[in-house]
């Protein structure tokens, strides 16, 4: 193939969405660009790649970045499509947006938004691959722009645009609260430095207990059975988090960003959510007579105490089966 031109044409017939991918640079500025080479790569772990062009002003940006977000475009937002894809000094000025991490610039009234930290860069061609870990998304409320053969086009009436009103539910995450000789692991993001407790979302399985030692697995590169459920708590308007209680008999797997930490050398003013200060504080008094609450921040937020903590044992089901029977 040495028709360049026709090889551009003929991929040019393939209809495509349109986006703009944003992050910011080491020194903070803002750099944005329009995107149609935009693909799902995996939905277990969920993952997205999209391709930039090593020529383009924003390359330098992208090569380095950590986090970045991607805009998926609402059929009114051409004008942002064009603004993106030309060489300014600044492409955000008057536009709307929110960054809820920093690097992950999202653009207001979009029909979809992802937030992503970056899986890894493949070299091809002209091109550089930049393959995004998605860490959340949301869906607006306007249909997608379309683009094919040099020109947009709408989407109106294709696709069913009810979904970001009418979606049920919440993204189900699950938190490990892991306590080995009176310290208490803890999980450092690599995008933000900000330390939590190992939070994931629930990973498949055959049963519940599976899914749970599942994602202790990815978390924590380490088998953990949870004593029990000690906390849900909401961490945004989207995800709630389950919080268990786990005691391993053998000492947890560590990393300089996976590391157990007694009370006083807990980092307070680093930790990632005010919850996490709450559920921390709460379990160091709590320890102390060894009597916890299951503490429900939902909303107004109360605590049900837990008066009798004992492990659960096949007697417990026998009794449990000649109570319902």
């Amino acid at each position: 193939m040495n028709d360049p031109l026709l090889f551009r044409r003929t991929m040019g017939r393939f209809p495509t969405g349109v986006t703009v991918v944003t992050t910011r640079d080491a020194a903070g500025r803002p750099w944005g660009m329009t995107a149609n080479s935009f693909t799902s790569v995996s939905l277990t772990p969920p993952l997205i790649s999209l391709c930039i062009d090593r020529r383009a002003g924003s390359f330098s940006a992208f090569s380095q970045c950590r986090t970045f977000g991607v805009s998926i475009l609402a059929e009114h937002q051409r004008d942002l499509a064009v603004r993106f894809a030309t060489p300014l000094d600044d492409k955000f000025t008057g536009v709307a947006t929110r960054e809820e991490h920093p690097g992950a610039i999202l653009l207001a009234e979009s029909a979809a938004t992802l937030i992503c930290f970056v899986h890894s860069r493949v070299d091809i061609g002209d091109h550089v691959m930049l393959v995004g870990a998605v860490q959340d998304c949301t869906l607006g409320h306007h249909p997608p722009l379309g683009y094919c053969d040099g020109s947009f086009f709408t989407t109106s009436g294709s696709v069913d645009t009810s979904l970001g009103k009418t979606r049920p539910g919440r993204q189900i995450l699950v938190g490990w609260l892991v306590e080995y000789e009176a310290r208490i692991l803890l999980s450092r993001d690599g995008a933000t430095g900000k330390w939590r407790l190992p939070v994931g979302p629930l990973q498949a399985g055959p049963t519940m207990s599976e899914a749970l030692t599942g994602t202790s697995q990815v978390l924590m590169n380490q088998v953990i059975e949870p004593e029990f459920l000690y906390s849900a708590i909401d961490l945004s308007e989207s995800e709630t988090c389950h919080v268990y209680r786990a005691r391993p008999s053998v000492l947890p797997h560590q990393t300089p960003d996976l590391r157990l930490f007694a009370e006083d050398d807990i980092p307070w003013s680093g930790l990632s959510h005010s919850s996490m200060e709450v559920i921390l504080r709460r379990y160091f008094d709590e320890r102390v007579s060894d009597r916890f609450g299951i503490f429900l921040n939902l909303g107004a937020g109360r605590i049900a105490k837990i008066e009798h903590e004992s492990p659960w044992t096949d007697d417990h089901a026998g009794e449990y089966e000649r109570s319902t029977s």
